[in-house]
């Protein structure tokens, strides 16, 4: 009896190594999961950005990654909340609204901190209209700083005032 059952624990044991053999070979062409959007939101810088009289706590996205990701996916921004995307050189960057579920003001702000587009109440649907709506700015920026829809105006804020950051 004990011969009949060893065919059986070998073929038994043979099937277990091929089936863990094909998963760990399965698992080891499996990419590793990239995580730096995650952690760089995580790490993000946070400081204040003062126009006039108004100040805005905000997360600083100055990678690549994080500005991509910026407030897509979200819920919503407090009050006196932002975020300010930081480039490494002035430009004309554009802007969308792709997975944003609420509407915002968006400020661009050239190298010196000067305001010099407003675009009001950006709204998510804008990104569904073919081709999808961008915002940007009037002259080359080094600065976008987005607030809750509506800021700007509440605050009195206007294209050519000074913002300092800190």
């Amino acid at each position: 009896m004990a011969l009949k059952i060893l065919p059986e624990i070998l073929v038994g044991l043979i099937v277990a190594i091929l089936v863990g053999g094909i998963a760990f070979g399965f698992y080891r062409t499996i990419p590793p999961i990239d995580t730096s959007a995650t952690e760089t939101m995580a790490t993000s810088t946070i400081t204040t950005v003062t126009i006039g009289q108004a100040t805005v706590q905000v997360e600083v996205e100055d990678t690549d990654a994080s500005r991509e990701q910026g407030l897509s996916g979200r819920g919503s921004l407090p009050e006196g909340n932002g975020m300010l995307f930081v480039f490494d050189t002035p430009g004309n960057y554009g802007f969308w609204m792709k997975d944003m579920n609420f509407s915002l003001d968006m400020l661009f702000i050239d190298a010196a901190g000067t305001i010099v587009t407003i675009a009001p109440n950006a709204s998510p649907a804008g990104y569904h209209l073919n081709p999808p709506q961008v915002f940007g700015p009037a002259a080359p920026v080094l600065y976008v700083l987005e607030v809750p829809a509506g800021f700007a105006s509440a605050h009195g804020i206007a294209v050519g005032q000074k913002a300092t950051f800190k």
